[in-house]
């Protein structure tokens, strides 16, 4: 097996693999507690457990690039479509109902005044025209948008796959204060680890 050694300095006394220092530098601590409460018994203690994780200067330094968060489910977006349509569909369910009912106590006025009639007839299919048009475009809107977060979110997770891959290959060199993949010629000074593992994410995205 080849002898990995730090392409700065050509040694391999003071390296060790990324991965590990992280793994040996981070602690789970855990407290236990409890808060009181009142009871129909009396006080009484409901136990709690917090836990936190805690890491040393250099594992926070050379830690992994954070995995993005999907902020909106779709399909919360598209059940919250479904729903505003089927509000508005009621709606106008309503309004069909408050007109049939109403019909046999105005018939005799419909009878006598036919523009009235027509006149009434189609403001109420406009407004429920209106209703169900305000609906499906409002819903249609937040489809679209949950869509293009959903690929915004898609190629942000890619560049994180490629950026982590490449974080798992890394060492670090405590003589030189910096991190290299074994077998390439390229050094990185630990404070610029985050901006070398992008501009990794990036032209893995471009092959």
């Amino acid at each position: 097996m080849e002898r990995i050694v730090c392409p700065k300095c050509q040694r391999s006394d003071s390296i060790q693999k990324v991965t590990a220092i992280v793994a040996h530098g981070t602690k789970v601590i855990e407290e236990r507690g409890g808060i009181d409460i009142d009871t129909e018994y009396g006080m009484d203690v409901l136990p709690l457990t917090y836990s936190s994780v805690a890491r040393s200067n250099l594992a926070r330094k050379l830690a992994a690039p954070e995995k993005p968060l999907q902020s909106k489910s779709y399909g919360c977006i598209a059940a919250l479509f479904i729903s505003r349509l089927g509000a508005a569909l009621v709606v106008s369910m309503i309004l069909v109902a408050l007109f049939l009912c109403s019909f046999p106590f105005l018939a005799a006025t419909y009878a006598q005044n036919n523009t009235l009639f027509i006149g009434i007839l189609m403001a109420g299919f406009g407004i429920i025209g209106l209703v169900l048009f305000s609906s499906i475009r409002a819903g249609w809107r937040q489809l679209r948008s949950a869509s293009e977060q959903r690929n915004f979110h898609d190629a942000r997770l890619q560049a994180w796959e490629v950026s982590y891959e490449r974080w798992q290959q890394l060492y670090y060199c405590f003589r030189d204060d910096g991190v290299f993949i074994p077998g390439q010629s390229s050094f990185v000074p630990v404070n610029q680890m985050s901006d070398y593992l992008k501009a990794a994410s990036k032209r893995g995205k471009s092959l």
